[in-house]
């Protein structure tokens, strides 16, 4: 295996064990601006909370990157 594979390799490994807490999302929900969810992280090593707005939800991201704000 070459070097910068096993550095990006390590990388993910430690951002997966970065995180434990939790995801949920809302249910669809729509306005002027088109559909959208509402996705909700709770980091239980810190107790911090965080919330973005996923535009066309999890189903728009199916083909495409999508941006949470």
């Amino acid at each position: 295996m070459k070097f910068p594979i096993l550095l990006t390799a390590a990388a993910l490994a430690g951002h997966a064990h970065a995180f434990y807490g939790q995801m949920a999302a809302s249910a669809y929900e729509e306005n002027e601006g088109g559909i959208f969810q509402v996705i909700y992280l709770t980091d239980y090593n810190t107790g911090s909370t965080y919330s973005g707005t996923l535009y066309g939800g999890f189903n728009d991201c199916t083909s495409y990157e999508c941006t949470v704000e």
